[in-house]
């Protein structure tokens, strides 16, 4: 469960529309919804005075740090209201995307080298659907017995190598390299992640999916679709999405998929 909240001002303009105003009683209302089998709650609040923080905050209860606001509005300080943070969303699309490079590159199989960094950890168990579209995934971590261990699962599986640790530059000639966060380190080759930042030169970030429609034709248009699909994946169970991003910054500007893998080859052929 999470909160979708809508704030409509109705401020009138003029001496008779600012008396009117005065008298017109605020209303908030509460709703339960569904969209592809997930469930969320619309509170929606309408009147010509500031929203009553406080009854909002109480509305949303052990919600308060899942409610998706207007992209315009901010609580005042001390109103704890916060969007979610969406890490295994956002981890899904990570994965999703690097596979699907992948396969559209139409690379041999010996090229498709992965690099993974990940000081957290949390990437360990996205290692067999690496391995389905990678011939070898190259880690550097900071949690290495964790990696160790995994690498030593997937061997044992899929007979597939998993290389724990080393230096940064041992990542150069990877045909990509994914982290959940923007390595401090350079590397050559194409870096694919998940925070917001400008895509910068050799960065792919702010990855976007492409929902599926009932989930657009849902979704208010002040409120964030990605966070409005992502909290419906994260919280409310809805898994019929496409995880592979259709949209992304790159080179400091807004790429397809088409244009992204076309970019990952031209660069792993200068290596």
């Amino acid at each position: 469960m999470f909160i979708v909240m809508q704030i409509e001002r109705t401020q009138r303009e003029g001496v008779i529309g600012r008396f009117m105003d005065r008298l017109q009683r605020t209303a908030i209302n509460e709703e339960k919804c569904e969209v592809m089998g997930g469930r969320y709650k619309l509170v929606r609040w309408r009147g010509a005075s500031q929203p009553d923080w406080i009854k909002l905050e109480q509305l949303c209860l052990q919600f308060r740090q899942r409610v998706l606001l207007p992209q315009n509005i901010v609580p005042p300080a001390g109103i704890v209201l916060e969007a979610p943070k969406l890490p295994n969303f956002k981890r899904m699309i990570l994965v999703k995307t690097a596979c699907e490079i992948a396969e559209r590159s139409k690379l041999p199989i010996y090229r498709r080298i992965i690099g993974v960094v990940d000081d957290k950890g949390t990437l360990a168990y996205e290692l067999p659907m690496l391995l389905r579209y990678y011939s070898c995934v190259r880690v550097i971590s900071s949690e290495l017995q964790l990696y160790i261990q995994e690498s030593e699962r997937m061997m044992h599986e899929l007979g597939a190598p998993v290389i724990v640790g080393g230096e940064i530059n041992s990542l150069h000639d990877c045909m990509l390299v994914i982290s959940e966060e923007t390595p401090e380190a350079v590397v050559r080759a194409p870096l694919l992640c998940t925070n917001n930042s400008l895509g910068g030169i050799n960065c792919i970030s702010s990855l976007q999916i492409a929902p599926p429609k009932a989930v657009l034709a849902a979704c208010p248009e002040d409120i964030s679709l990605q966070e409005f699909a992502g909290s419906l994946y994260e919280f409310s169970g809805v898994r019929e999405y496409n995880f592979a991003a259709g949209n992304m910054l790159c080179d400091y500007r807004y790429a397809n998929l088409t244009e992204i893998v076309s970019t990952v080859c031209n660069r792993i052929e200068q290596l």
